[in-house]
């Protein structure tokens, strides 16, 4: 409350509108994934975005895109595990953009980052291997069920046919999305 009364609300009101304009940014993107899936007005996604940024800025481990994912899902009668999936994509598309650019600034503008390079290819490696996961989550969805019913299922019989279910319809999510 002692640093509140110091602020300067010049600052705090640019604060708040480059949030808010990061945020619709960030629901922009989302909404254009999602046209190709179902008709959405930009609005009921901004808001949930809003509602998902609030969650994370309270939960760990960004677990606000669950909230998100499923208040966007209730809004737009769309299931959860394809806007979560379309988040995911939307996701992934921001850190294919950082990796893209990322060469650029380290090579380019910031020449005295060669000590972060390895962390850089790392990085870039990461984000290529999740992005091919992904697309074996969707071609392999049945071998990936099977997997997990035989290895999960001998110690735990009930919570690998959840989780089971659960992947499949993440990969129906992501087959939604990424046709």
């Amino acid at each position: 409350i002692f640093f509140v009364g110091r602020a300067d609300l010049f600052w705090v009101a640019g604060g708040v509108v480059a949030l808010l304009a990061a945020l619709y940014l960030k629901a922009l993107r989302l909404w254009y994934v999602l046209q190709v899936i179902k008709p959405v007005s930009i609005s009921n996604v901004f808001s949930s975005s809003l509602i998902g940024s609030m969650f994370n800025a309270a939960l760990p481990a960004k677990s606000g895109n669950l909230v998100f994912a499923h208040w966007l899902g209730r809004k737009i009668s769309l299931s959860r595990s394809t806007s979560l999936a379309a988040i995911l994509l939307s996701q992934l598309i921001d850190a294919g953009i950082l990796v893209c650019a990322a060469p650029f600034l380290v090579l380019f503008i910031l020449p005295e980052a060669e000590p972060f390079y390895p962390m850089f290819w790392a990085m870039a490696a990461l984000v290529l291997l999740m992005i091919g996961g992904l697309m074996g989550i969707d071609r392999q969805r049945i071998r990936l069920r099977g997997w997990i019913l035989v290895y999960l299922g001998r110690a735990f019989p009930a919570a690998a046919q959840g989780f089971a279910d659960k992947v499949d319809l993440f990969a129906e999510g992501l087959n939604i999305v990424k046709e």
